[in-house]
């Protein structure tokens, strides 16, 4: 929020007690998109819609059991650096979820303006101190998926920024449709994405292609908690997704990781993007 803080003290309050009632307060690393430029209506500054990015990286690593709380001092590192546009201009957002089955195992989803914006992060300090882990043999294994939202359309990437701190499912679904069907399979998708959207559940849904491989489309999709999940199986967008899902031979292959916020509760999921 531009200047809240300071007019907060000003007026002799908390930044919490500063802002309208029901208004989602989060932690300062849990900073919300607005910048100097935007139109302030009233003590609280309109968050402005997030800009698409041309690269996303959902990054996933095995830490050494005995290293894991080392590595969760870096992650916070690199997640409330990766935030400051003073720092990392380029950069869009970045989440980092823990897998629910395999306690040793985050995920890092990271979004940048362009390639010259990913170059330009692995020379900041935070990136460093996450290069040093990795080098020092922190970790077991590590894989990097580069994922193109542009190609897709203005729909793929969801556009409203997110305000919660924290969440309780996300699901990272690996969908490889049938080569022939994946203009159907993206129709589809763009309904249920944008349907999903409306979710009082559903903090976020984007939708990805694989650099490599343009035939395999990947979900991110961000939930409350279990029970948002479940009501949004019986939405009727989720439903004609899942009947083109269902039909034969649409679909080669479908691999879903359940992950959440739990150890990082407070900076692990941005509350949205392009922060200052």
């Amino acid at each position: 929020l531009v200047n809240a803080s300071a007019d907060a003290a000003a007026a002799g309050g908390s930044m919490s007690s500063f802002l309208p009632a029901g208004f989602p307060f989060c932690s300062p690393w849990c900073t919300y998109a607005t910048d100097s430029n935007d139109t302030i209506d009233g003590p609280v500054g309109e968050l402005r819609r997030l800009p698409s990015p041309e690269v996303v990286l959902l990054v996933t690593v095995d830490v050494e059991p005995d290293r894991r709380a080392e590595l969760l001092k870096v992650l916070e590192e690199e997640a409330v650096g990766t935030r400051d546009k003073s720092l990392d201009p380029d950069n869009v957002r970045i989440d980092i979820l823990r897998d629910h089955k395999e306690p040793n195992r985050f995920l890092l989803y990271e979004a940048y303006t362009n390639e010259a914006g990913v170059a330009k992060h692995k020379q900041t300090k935070h990136y460093r101190a996450w290069s040093q882990f990795k080098d020092s043999g922190g970790f077991v294994q590590m894989s990097v998926q580069r994922l193109d939202p542009t190609s897709l359309g203005d729909w793929a990437f969801q556009a409203e920024p997110t305000t919660r701190s924290s969440i309780g499912v996300v699901l990272v679904v690996n969908i490889v449709v049938a080569p022939d069907r994946v203009e159907d399979f993206l129709k589809v998708t763009e309904g249920v994405a944008q349907g999903s959207r409306k979710e009082s559940g559903c903090a976020r849904y984007d939708v990805l292609r694989d650099k490599k491989e343009p035939n395999k489309i990947v979900l991110y999709e961000c939930y409350d908690d279990e029970r948002s999940v479940d009501q949004h199986k019986e939405t009727p967008h989720f439903k004609a997704w899942k009947e083109f899902v269902q039909t034969p031979g649409a679909i080669l292959s479908k691999d879903v990781v359940r992950c959440g916020t739990q150890d990082v509760v407070g900076w692990g999921f941005q509350a949205s993007a392009g922060a200052n």
